[in-house]
C-alpha cells in the first residue's frame, strides 16, 4: 500500500455558497503544474535582492538566467523522480523545466495527499482547483472617435504631467533594446487595432509578439470583453516606451496553476528576456493557499535577482475604446 503524506499550505475551502453542478467527466484531461524545492538558498537569494536594492542604479548586478537555473532551479534528480512516478500511476509528463467568480468551476476542499517518496520534494501543486482569479474591474465607456474630451487621454500625458523622466545618463528612455513582458488571463488583440490607435496619439505603432502559455487561446472579440484590459495594457506600455518590444504572455484563467505558469513563462524567458512584467489581473492573497503565496514569492525574489521589475498599473485608468 502506498504511504501518503499532506503537502504543507496546501488547504483550502470551496467558495461560498458553492453546491455541486455535474458529474465529474472521467475522460476530462486535468493537466497539473508541479512546482519542487529549490537546489539554492531561497533565503541566501532574499538577501542578495535586498543588498542590490540598497545600491545605485548604475552600480547593482543581476544575476543571468542561467546562475538562476543553475543555483535556484530544481534539482533534475527531483524531476526524474515525479516524472518515475507520474508513469506508474498512468500520467503523462508534458513539459519539465528546471527554471522555475462567476460561473462553474472545478473545486477542491482539504488537503492534497501524495506520495511519501515525493514529502520534502514537492512544494507545490496547481490545478485541481480552477476557480478563475479575480479579473480586472471592467471600466470606461465605449466611444467612437479618438482621444481627447470624453474620450480620455493617452498615457503619454499623464507621462507628461509626472514628469517621466526622458533621459538617463545621456541616454534616451524610449525603451530601446527592452522587452516589457504583459500578462493576460483572457482576452486578445487585433493588429488592426492598434494600429489605428498608436496613429490617432502620433507614437509609432511598436512591435507586440504574442506568447502562447498551456495553450491558453487567443480570442479578441470585443471591447467590452476582457480584449478591453488586454488593449489597455499594451496601449498604456506602447504609448510611454514605443520603442519597447512588447511580449503578452496569454495564459488560461484556471486558478493558480495558469497564474503561476504565465509569470513564470515571462520571468524564466531567456530568450526574450523581458525587464519589466506588467500585471493588471489578480485578487487579494485569500483567494489562494498559503503554497500558492509561497509559490509567487519565490518566482517574484527570482525575478528581483534577475533584474526584472513588476509593476502593477493603476486600478481605474483612464482608456480610450473604439
Amino acid at each position: 500500500m502506498t504511504i501518503r503524506v499532506t503537502l504543507a499550505g496546501s488547504k483550502r475551502t470551496l467558495l461560498p455558497h458553492s453546491r455541486p453542478a455535474d458529474p465529474i467527466d472521467p475522460s476530462e484531461i486535468a493537466s497539473l503544474t508541479i512546482r519542487t524545492r529549490s537546489t539554492g538558498d531561497l533565503t541566501a537569494l532574499e538577501k542578495r535582492v535586498n543588498e542590490q536594492a540598497g545600491l545605485p542604479l548604475d552600480t547593482r548586478t543581476y544575476l543571468t538566467h542561467e546562475q538562476v537555473a543553475a543555483t535556484h532551479g530544481a534539482k533534475a534528480e527531483d524531476l526524474d523522480l515525479i516524472e518515475q512516478l507520474a508513469h506508474e500511476h498512468g500520467l503523462m509528463v508534458v513539459h519539465r523545466n528546471k527554471a522555475h467568480s462567476n460561473g462553474s468551476y472545478r473545486g477542491r476542499q482539504g488537503e492534497i495527499q501524495m506520495p511519501k517518496a515525493l514529502d520534502g520534494v514537492v512544494t507545490g501543486v496547481f490545478g485541481f482547483d480552477t476557480r478563475p482569479k479575480h479579473r480586472y474591474v471592467r471600466r470606461g465607456f465605449r466611444a467612437s472617435a479618438g482621444p481627447g474630451g470624453q474620450n480620455g487621454v493617452p498615457s503619454t500625458e499623464f507621462a507628461k504631467r509626472y514628469n517621466f523622466p526622458q533621459r538617463y545618463q545621456g541616454q534616451t528612455l524610449d525603451g530601446s533594446g527592452q522587452t516589457v513582458a504583459i500578462i493576460e488571463l483572457g482576452g486578445g488583440f487585433r493588429g488592426s487595432d492598434l494600429k489605428v490607435y498608436f496613429n490617432e496619439i502620433g507614437v509609432a505603432l511598436p512591435t507586440v509578439t504574442r506568447v502562447v502559455v498551456d495553450n491558453a487561446p487567443h480570442s479578441p472579440t470585443t471591447a467590452d470583453s476582457d480584449d478591453g484590459e488586454v488593449m489597455l495594457d499594451i496601449e498604456v506600455a506602447g504609448a510611454v516606451a514605443p520603442k519597447a518590444r512588447l511580449a503578452v504572455y496569454f495564459a488560461p484563467n484556471n486558478g493558480d496553476k495558469g497564474f503561476i505558469d504565465g509569470i513564470s513563462a515571462a520571468v524564466y524567458d531567456a530568450e526574450r528576456k523581458p525587464s519589466v512584467i506588467s500585471i493588471s489581473w489578480g485578487g487579494p492573497e485569500s483567494t489562494t493557499d498559503s503554497q500558492g503565496i509561497q509559490a509567487f514569492h519565490e518566482i517574484f525574489v527570482a525575478a528581483a535577482a534577475l533584474g526584472i521589475t513588476i509593476c502593477e498599473p493603476p486600478a481605474a485608468p483612464v482608456r480610450w475604446r473604439r
